[in-house]
């Protein structure tokens, strides 16, 4: 299938959370009905709030879907600052491995 980027909002914080799929089974058709994210903070407010608190803002299909999410990510945090992209963000990392927030790792 095609890699590809995604931009989901959770509606009733407004917080935004940006996330790419790929591999074989990467495909956008599946996005919030059978793949879910990765994000460990997503799944828990899908559990509490429920699925339809999400609402898809934007996918864009890519071949460096996960290369253009960390470039993203390290966009926006220049320009929001710590502080700002934690309010703002759902992403607790500016890219694979980049951890801005110690209660993540906790």
């Amino acid at each position: 299938m095609q890699p590809y980027f995604y931009k989901l909002v959770h509606i009733p914080t407004g917080k935004i959370y940006v996330g790419s799929q790929y591999g074989k089974k990467a495909n956008p058709k599946n996005l919030l009905t059978t793949y879910f994210t990765s994000s460990k903070n997503v799944k828990s407010l899908i559990e509490t709030s429920g699925i339809d608190s999400f609402k898809i803002i934007k996918i864009v299909e890519r071949k460096d879907a996960r290369l253009y999410e960390a470039k993203f990510l390290r966009r926006i945090y220049k320009i929001l600052g710590k502080e700002g992209f934690l309010s703002t963000f759902i992403n607790r990392n500016i890219a694979p491995g980049i951890v801005l927030d110690q209660a993540t790792i906790l």
